[in-house]
This record gives C-alpha cells, structure tokens and sequence, in this order.
C-alpha cells in the first residue's frame, strides 16, 4: 500500500502478520493477497498512521529469536501516548539497565513496526532514538499520539 512515508509490503502466514517493511526491495516469497483479504491491513495502517488505534487488529507472528520477540511483547504494554526508554523497557522485561543496547538492537530487528510499536521507545535523555523505518516517520507517528519530546535528534 502506497503511504506519505513509501511502500509498506506485508507478508502473511495463514491469518497472521509475520513481517512489515517500508520500500521493500524483494517481493514476498508467500501467496499474494486478494484486494478483499488486503482491505483490512490497509485500513488498520492507515488508522495507525493518522494516530488512532484500529478498530481491526491482525493476528501477530513475529519471527525472532527468544529475547526479541520477549522485548517485542513489552513493546505491546507501552501505552499509546507514552514513551519509554530502552532501559525502562529492559526493566520492564526483567533484565538490568545495561541490557539496554540489545534492547534497541532488538528494537531495531522488529518485524512488524506500525503494529508491535517500537516508535514509542526513545533515548534515556529523551531524544529520538532509532527507528528503522526512519525518524521522520517515528516523529509523524509520536506526534500524532500526541507525545512531545525532550529532543527531537
């Protein structure tokens, strides 16, 4: 689907989400989805994107390792509207503040951006952070949330 932001091409698994990407350079190695079966990812995205929560949400199947796929279940307790930093959520998953890098490179492995939201985790200092998607959309989608930063770099 075509977006302010680029291309965004999802992969499914039966019913299940399993990947995201902005500008993908491949195609899916899976079925292509009817316009029918595409409608409501379409209309969840666009829901996100304007910052709302869908009313529709896809079942999720991120495929990762065991500790990424824990920091991407904290992603999902991280209310809309808040953030938290990269140590707030290695607390929150139950290992030490100095977890705190493999949970940005975890961050920045999700699959499933938009979906499972790793925009919502920003620098200790309260600057940006990353965002594999890009900063500019990570601004549009806190902005929207109605999340003002300390620092916008």
């Amino acid at each position: 689907m075509n977006t302010d932001f680029g291309e965004i091409t999802g992969w499914v698994r039966g019913n299940a989400l399993i990947r995201l990407k902005i500008n993908a350079k491949i195609a899916p190695n899976l079925p292509l989805l009817t316009a029918q079966e595409q409608a409501p990812f379409d209309a969840a995205i666009r829901v996100i994107l304007r910052g709302e929560e869908p009313k529709w949400l896809p079942e999720l199947a991120p495929q990762g390792s065991e500790f990424q796929r824990k920091v991407w279940q904290g992603l999902l307790q991280i209310p809309k509207g808040k953030v938290w930093s990269y140590t707030d959520l290695a607390l929150h998953i139950g290992k030490s503040p100095q977890a705190s890098r493999a949970v940005g490179s975890a961050c920045g492995a999700n699959p499933i951006a938009l979906f499972i939201p790793c925009h919502r985790v920003v620098r200790k200092d309260g600057g940006l952070g990353g965002f594999a998607w890009g900063p500019s959309l990570k601004r549009h989608l806190l902005h929207k949330e109605g999340v003002e930063l300390a620092s916008d770099q």
